[in-house]
């Protein structure tokens, strides 16, 4: 049996994209507009915060968050880090483990491309719904299935044979919505706005393609990749 591994996300320690924000947190920008209270205080957690450009633009935008990141290598937490203020608190937590520790509460929290990485989504209900605060709300962004299949994903790079790489199951909207099932659900659908172009060295890394007018993001693993943020509340 090969070891089972996600060895993809080194890739956001030789990243530099604090100043060039991504598309998609845009994108939760818009639905965070919608979601807040100008001026109220919130306390806003981002799960799997990697190198920290979200919290990063977050910074900048909302001057009444106060931040929360948590993500599971300390390499990448220690480059958040640098590019952060000392208000931000960061943490190393394995959101998928029992964590009997967890005690802050949350307002927001946000986790997106997070629980593709999970062959099981149990601890990681029990962990984000210790954490949300009475009235808070969630937001999960990723590949989600609107059909009623879950898709278990490993891929074996050729040159690296020893090792299946995981990250990229497709979890099926109503197994989120039967996870969560005494909240409420909405969904928003992400197409990109901008052309991504494919990265030759990285094939596993998400390009777009034009699909009936609309762009859609695809690679070397799945060929159309249908991109949601599903908010609870």
């Amino acid at each position: 049996m090969k070891k089972i591994q996600r060895l993809h996300d080194k890739l956001y320690l030789k990243e530099n994209r604090y100043k060039k924000t991504k598309d998609i947190f845009k994108y939760i920008n818009r639905i965070l507009n919608k979601n807040i209270i100008k001026n109220k205080k919130y306390d806003v957690l981002d799960i799997r915060c990697a190198a920290g450009e979200l919290l990063y633009y977050l910074e900048r935008k909302y001057k009444n968050f106060n931040l929360t990141g948590y993500d599971i290598r300390n390499d990448l937490l220690k480059k958040a880090a640098s590019h952060l203020t000392k208000e931000t608190n960061l943490k190393q937590v394995n959101i998928n483990k029992k964590n009997k520790f967890l005690k802050k509460k949350f307002d927001i929290i946000i986790c997106t491309g997070v629980i593709g990485i999970f062959d099981d989504l149990e601890n990681f209900k029990i962990n984000i719904l210790k954490l949300l605060k009475k009235n808070g709300i969630i937001l999960i962004g990723g590949l989600i299935n609107e059909f009623n299949f879950n898709v278990f994903v490993k891929y074996e790079d050729l040159k690296n044979k020893n090792i299946l790489q995981s990250g990229w199951n497709i979890w099926s909207i109503n197994t989120i919505k039967k996870l969560f099932n005494k909240k409420k659900v909405k969904i928003y659908k992400y197409n990109p706005s901008k052309k991504f172009k494919k990265i030759k060295n990285d094939p596993v890394r998400s390009w777009t393609i034009n699909v009936d007018g609309k762009r859609y993001f695809t690679n070397a693993i799945i060929p159309i990749q249908n991109f949601l943020v599903v908010k609870i509340y």
